[in-house]
């Protein structure tokens, strides 16, 4: 047997390294999580265990029916595999089954806690957190935290790593969710394919890139979580890097930089992009497309005080749809490769008060309209934009928001409400 792809893992900073941290719901209506307390629900140290058997015994005894689904640790003794367990049958107080051999010959005197979360997504957690398994973070801030190193090979179930409040699922916003201080350490991917999905969380790093695939083929999908790159000077870095021939899929998140360094929020790098309500501020650029990304869906999200231009792509076919672009040391949206777009939608956005130009292509967009440009250099710039046919019922007024810099909801008076490209009666 293996641990089972159907277990919770808990993590909270009153955990400890040493307990369970693990629960597989093994018999449902006996088997009691008791990874989701503070402290281990049994401790032992006189563990024994024959050569080659799955059966371990206890002289002091002490072991429940209520135990069986729940992560043993075992940390020590004669002959013991250190590692963690999941207990699957109770065969009585001084005895149980194990999911498989702990021992590599006699085991005595071994010493393991039953239950309890952990402390940390610790190295020891990742080697054993297999496909179809959540780790459950509970709020607060897990300051120091070591590299998360993720592995696969080849298994297509999800892994998701959550965060939560009070209760699992709560999914909490804002400072309500954990906070993972990774300071140079990173989150990295390396094997055959990974399905990931992360969310609830808010994750610092200044690390070159906080979210690194060092291999192909990583799915990720992010829903509210908050990336913000801490360093202070160098680059370029990036708070999610891409990986060939993967997808990514961001929703309800937020990246963020620090003034003085060359700061990305994602650079996709051939993997297909979709960010739909999502929030980048205090970059060098939001989006940077290299590497010849495969597709890039971008709306509902909203750039602000990028110090070049928001979104930069070489090599895309895109659809931009119902964002805000507000200040920006560049452009909103900036081409630099010139007859590579042919495809792009560029509709319903908002371009305020950038420097050079709302929008700026070396290629005619397919579909370029109802876009609103003010405060801007120049509406669009582009070397090769031969007919305002591509480029219509746009408009050039203050968009009036609520409160530039922080709240980009439009004003009751603003000129740019109903003015919107959406689908007619008739058609």
């Amino acid at each position: 047997m293996s641990l089972p792809t159907t277990a919770n893992w808990e993590v909270r900073i009153t955990g400890n390294a040493n307990n369970g941290g693990g629960f597989n719901n093994r018999i449902p209506g006996t088997s009691i999580d008791y990874s989701q307390q503070n402290a281990s629900q049994l401790s032992k140290a006189d563990l024994a265990c024959a050569a080659g058997s799955t059966t371990v015994t206890s002289a002091t005894n002490g072991f429940t029916p209520q135990m069986v689904g729940n992560y043993m640790r075992i940390r020590a003794g004669a002959n013991f595999t250190v590692g963690f367990y999941e207990i699957v049958q109770f065969n009585g107080v001084g005895s149980i089954e194990l999911d498989r051999v702990p021992v590599t010959g006699i085991g005595a005197n071994g010493v393991a806690e039953v239950g309890g979360a952990q402390i940390q997504i610790s190295a020891a957690v990742v080697s054993d957190f297999i496909a179809g398994n959540t780790i459950h973070v509970k709020t607060g801030t897990y300051a120091a935290h070591p590299n998360i190193a993720l592995t696969d090979s080849g298994q297509f179930t999800v892994k998701a790593i959550s965060g939560y409040d009070v209760v699992r699922g709560d999914a909490p916003i804002g400072n309500n969710r954990p906070l993972l201080q990774l300071g140079v350490n990173k989150i990295s991917y390396s094997g055959v394919v990974l399905n990931l999905e992360i969310k609830n969380l808010r994750i610092e790093s200044s690390n070159t890139k906080v979210i690194d695939p060092i291999n192909t083929n990583f799915n990720l999908f992010l829903k509210n979580v908050k990336i913000t790159h801490t360093a202070i000077a160098g680059g370029p870095l990036y708070c999610l890097y891409g990986s060939a021939g993967g997808n990514y899929t961001i929703l309800d998140c937020e990246f963020s930089g620090t003034a003085g360094a060359i700061s990305y929020g994602i650079n996709p790098f051939g993997t297909a992009l979709t960010v739909l309500n999502s929030h980048f501020h205090d970059l060098t650029s939001g989006i940077v497309l290299a590497g010849g990304s495969s597709g890039l869906n971008v709306l509902f999200c909203i750039f602000n005080r990028m110090a070049q231009s928001a979104i930069v792509g070489s090599e895309m076919s895109s659809c931009i749809i119902n964002n805000t672009f507000a200040n920006c040391g560049r452009s909103g949206f900036q081409n630099v490769i010139a007859g590579v777009i042919g495809g792009d939608l560029v509709i319903n956005n908002t371009f305020s008060d950038c420097i050079t130009a709302g929008m700026e292509t070396l290629s005619d967009p397919f579909i370029c309209r109802n876009n609103n440009f003010y405060g801007c250099g120049v509406p669009v710039l582009s070397s090769a934009f031969r007919s305002l046919r591509l480029c219509d019922n746009n408009t050039y007024v203050n968009p009036q928001f609520v409160a530039p810099g922080s709240n980009y909801a439009l004003q009751r008076t603003s000129g740019l409400i109903d003015r919107a490209f959406s689908m007619r009666l008739g058609v």
